[in-house]
């Protein structure tokens, strides 16, 4: 019997993180230039967040891989013809 995958290596839908509601302020603090892991997993643990410091290092490194996003590309400058004279 062959499968695609292992089944104890199956992704299980529905599963969540015990790190998804905290995402939001990584990926924030992240953007701001907070770059350390240990300092992010500091700051969620005063806001009360109870779980291991793995899970967020394995976060944070995730996020060093992703490439930065480009800035936006600024609007052309609308010019207004001079006033007639």
């Amino acid at each position: 019997m062959r499968a695609a995958i292992f089944p104890e290596r199956a992704l299980r839908s529905g599963d969540r993180s015990r790190l998804d509601p905290h995402k939001p302020y990584l990926r924030q603090r992240w953007a701001d230039g907070c770059h350390n892991g240990f300092q992010r997993y500091r700051e969620l643990h005063e806001r009360g967040y109870a779980h291991s410091r793995g899970l967020v290092a394995r976060y944070v490194a995730t996020l060093r891989r992703t490439p930065p996003a480009a800035p936006p590309t600024p609007a052309p400058a609308s010019v207004s013809p001079p006033p007639a004279r």
